[in-house]
């Protein structure tokens, strides 16, 4: 997936050597995700099976190509625990149980960017993480929130637009990365997420 955007960053930039300076008119963005996927700090006795994204972000380009923007993420993962090992109602056999459960989780992020271009357009973005819920998990009978203590994380984006005559389609990817302290059942530990993401959307030029 990221050859595909580098290479449509490619032909942007190369092809399109006509508009490559700077945006000259403003831009009103929404882009939405459409897929993703997430890795994570898990033991090895767990498998993420699904990701189910949600969100926004809106951006705000100027004449010069610079940019602010505002990104909310929220991705819940689908992921089954595997545990190995014997009990003593079993005589000491092996036994093997698994468990589904889903985790929800929501990232907002602040976003700065330059756009460069004016009919085809190359926007580069870095994001600055200035908020993490809690994550709520879910499994057969039971329901826990993940408390989040402190975090930190960042961002960044490409993004490539085409402008038909005051209205632009947009395709994008992203990545999120977080370090959070973390407290689930009484215990705290250290936890990491990075997301990856594609995402469409369109935009306003006036």
């Amino acid at each position: 997936m990221m050859r595909l955007f580098t290479a449509i960053l490619f032909f942007t930039l190369i092809f399109g050597a006509q508009y490559t300076s700077a945006a000259d008119v403003s831009r009103l963005r929404l882009m939405i995700p459409v897929s993703a996927s997430n890795e994570a700090e898990l033991a090895s006795t767990n498998t993420q099976e699904s990701y189910d994204p949600s969100g926004y972000n809106l951006n705000y380009v100027t004449g010069s190509g610079l940019g602010l923007g505002y990104t909310s993420t929220t991705i819940v993962s689908g992921t089954k625990y595997t545990y190995v090992g014997s009990t003593s109602t079993s005589g000491g056999a092996i036994i093997t149980t698994t468990t589904e459960f889903k985790t929800t989780l929501t990232q907002t992020f602040f976003d700065l960017s330059y756009t460069v271009g004016s009919e085809l357009t190359a926007q580069f973005v870095l994001g600055y993480q200035i908020g993490q819920s809690d994550a709520e998990q879910e499994s057969p009978g039971k329901s826990q929130t993940i408390t989040v203590d402190s975090y930190h994380g960042s961002a960044w984006a490409i993004n490539a637009g085409y402008d038909f005559g005051g209205v632009e389609a947009l395709v994008g990817y992203r990545s999120e990365f977080t370090s959070a302290d973390i407290t689930a059942d009484g215990v705290k530990r250290h936890a990491w997420i990075k997301s990856k993401i594609v995402s469409a959307g369109f935009g306003l030029t006036f």
